[in-house]
């Protein structure tokens, strides 16, 4: 085994590593330009990434169709575009159906499913032209405006599979490629008992049809199944970004009149945890990018809700405070356990100090590498001093098993010269594989050092990739987490005592001092923006964070000393109690009902909140302040109930928000009576 430098040739260490050691491991990844324009055609961001390939039927060259303007919706009073990006969406289900039967759904985008064409609107450009790739469906269909066929619409399918009264749910998802068992590789989410898309969209805007809530008419994204099962988040930027935009662009053609364009709310319950954590990653960014200036062009209320992720008790962050050079804790270690068996990449960021704390240079960190079971001499000493370094790990044979990569972090909209991370990329094979094309990465743990030569001190922050399948995926990967020996799973004595004790052997949700290992700032890795609301979880029954909800704080962006931005938000319900998990939300099938937890869960609910406050709105008047609005809400419930365990706003934000549910009306408390909390 040996460690070798290698010139670096791509932008970033991902799309180096996927382009070269790991490509013959995962075929499925390929580089694309993504371009994303904001409401005035604007262009806020175009760049090389790597994403999934989509499937050849899902890209191959669509027809153009021109295609009449759509009729108007009938849409209620004081309506809301509610918008969702997801996977498995039984966009059939009566919760997104108006009293007569037709769908609430305005526009879909299947982005994995076989394309059938691009339309545009009579006396657009074609450039104009969506999908982009993919299937698109409307609720009326599209009428060709001269040579083509029709396309039929949602409640055209609905209508043909619909006998006595009943849909034939199988299948109408057939007719519509949702389910596809032909089709390689196709995840046919809808066909299972739960979906999670389909219970996040019944959170934020599902409602029983004979309220007829036509005034929530629905736009919603199902991202590609190879994206969604790839948990590392390689791919959101290209796909979320480009669904964002699709959602705004559907928003404006959903309008009856353009002098009065709808509110938009959208909720995207996934997220990352690896990455800076302070706002300036691209698709932080970007998101930001796109919701400002649909405010200020379009000045119509524009939100997104995201969830705070679930990462509390994983062992996924790192925090070194490095003394200054020659000082007792200028060197610090984490062990990094890779778990056998694992068929899917492992991956480790470290973002280092920004160039603006110790001169233009930047503060010198250096990084030794200590592969595990002895099967390998450390990595040289791998510094900071550059803008660019790859340096790999390789069997005598000449196969790479792993990599690390150095690079700057690029800022969207920041001169030349302007303050940046730089970010150091730990890249491993699989531990197993079937029929593997080459040498797999050692299991164990590896020994990552850090050793600050800069006579200041300094902190790193590192953070493991999620790798762990999501609902109805089969399970490849293994989660790899962080260890050091000062870091305690359980409670070891009583934490809180002017609380309810918390007893010896349950697990422990607050940081061990001594250890690098941080129940801190494990918040989700894209929450970071100035304008989403971030949304925690809590457990009914005691009102206390689950133990799974993530915790802030953020970290500071480049050139700042404290974090820009307060997240999370506020807390929500995801949890009835120990005994009964999650909050009840639709099921795939028509009249079912599952219960589904995680701050997943919790955002959609505050996505629904958002809605409700900004649907007194109209045209003319200022926009309302939705990040405001929750932190009042939350701020109120707090005050109301001062009987709620006291906790810290790292994990409970501005505070818990006691909102009605949105099955039946009812408030879970109705249910499910909370316990009494006086200590």
């Amino acid at each position: 085994m040996k460690w070798k430098e290698r010139k670096t040739s791509g932008p970033d260490g991902y799309f180096d590593w996927l382009n070269g050691p790991a490509k013959k491991f995962a075929t499925e990844y390929q580089p694309y330009d993504l371009k994303i324009l904001d409401s005035a055609g604007n262009t806020i961001f175009d760049e090389r990434v790597m994403a999934q390939k989509l499937p050849s039927d899902a890209v191959e060259p669509a027809p153009l169709l021109k295609v009449k303007k759509q009729p108007p919706l009938r849409l209620g009073n004081n309506p809301v575009v509610i918008g969702v990006i997801d996977e498995g969406l039984a966009i059939g289900h009566d919760r997104f159906r108006s009293a007569d039967g037709t769908s609430r759904i305005a526009y879909t985008w299947l982005q994995d499913r076989a394309v059938i064409a691009s339309t545009y609107f009579a006396g657009s450009h074609p450039s104009s032209a969506l999908p982009l790739y993919g299937r698109e469906l409307s609720k009326h269909g599209f009428r060709a405006a001269g040579k083509g066929s029709d396309l039929p619409g949602i409640d055209d399918f609905l209508k043909a599979h619909t006998r006595n009264g009943q849909l034939d749910e199988t299948a109408f998802y057939q007719a519509i490629g949702q389910i596809d068992f032909r089709r390689p590789k196709q995840h046919n989410a809808v066909a299972q008992r739960i979906a999670h898309g389909t219970s996040t969209m019944d959170l934020a805007g599902g409602y029983d049809p004979s309220e007829n809530r036509t005034d929530r008419p629905i736009i919603c994204v199902q991202l590609p199944s190879a994206t969604v099962a790839d948990t590392s988040g390689v791919g959101l930027e290209k796909y979320v970004l480009e669904a964002v935009s699709y959602i705004l662009q559907r928003a404006a053609d959903l309008a009856n009149d353009p002098q009065k364009p709808l509110p938009v709310v959208i909720n995207f319950s996934s997220g990352m945890r690896a990455g800076p954590h302070n706002g300036t990653s691209v698709i932080e960014a970007v998101l930001d990018k796109l919701i400002e200036n649909r405010r200020s062009t379009v000045k119509a209320p524009t939100d997104m809700v995201l969830p705070a992720g679930n990462s509390l008790l994983i062992q996924s962050h790192a925090h070194f405070e490095l003394k200054s050079h020659g000082q007792k804790k200028a060197e610090q270690s984490v062990q990094w356990r890779i778990i056998p068996d694992d068929k899917t990449f492992s991956y480790l960021e470290l973002w280092m100090p920004d160039a603006s704390a110790a001169g233009c240079g930047g503060p010198e960190i250096a990084l030794t590498l200590t592969p595990p079971n002895g099967m390998g001499p450390l990595s040289p000493v791998l510094t900071n001093t550059k803008d660019k370094w790859t340096m790999e790990w390789s069997t005598d044979g000449g196969d790479v098993v792993a990599a690390a990569y150095y690079d700057r972090q690029e800022l969207i909209d920041q001169p030349l010269g302007a303050p940046r991370n730089g970010r150091m990329l730990i890249a491993l094979l699989p531990t197993f594989y079937h029929n593997a094309p080459g040498a797999l990465s050692p299991s164990g743990d590896w020994t990552v050092t850090l050793t600050n030569k800069s006579p200041q001190a300094q902190t790193v922050d590192g953070w493991v990739q999620w790798d762990t399948p999501p609902i109805g995926y089969e399970r490849e990967g293994r989660q790899s987490y962080l260890w050091d020996k000062e870091y305690r799973v359980y409670v070891e004595r009583n934490l809180y005592p002017k609380e309810p004790m918390t007893p010896i052997g349950s697990l422990k949700e607050t940081d061990d001092a001594d250890s690098v290992v941080k129940r801190a700032s494990t918040i989700n890795a894209i929450a970071g923006g100035k304008t989403p609301v971030v949304a925690a979880a809590n457990v009914w029954q005691t009102m206390k964070p689950t133990p799974y909800s993530s915790s802030g704080p953020l970290l500071p962006r480049p050139g700042q000393s404290k974090p820009a931005e307060f997240a999370p938000w506020a807390m929500q319900t995801a949890d009835i109690s120990v005994a009964c998990p999650g909050v009840l939300s639709a099921g795939t099938a028509n009249g079912s009902v599952v219960s589904l937890n995680g701050t997943s869960v919790s955002s959609p609910q505050v996505a629904r909140l958002v809605a409700d406050y900004v649907a007194d709105w109209k045209p003319g008047l200022p926009l309302p302040d939705s990040k405001a609005y929750v932190k009042k809400a939350a701020k109120k419930a707090e005050k109301k109930n001062p009987d709620w365990p006291s906790e810290t706003p790292e994990r409970i934000g501005h505070g818990r928000t006691d909102l009605t549910t949105p099955r039946d009306g009812l408030r879970i408390s109705q249910i499910y009576p909370q316990t009494t909390h006086n200590s």
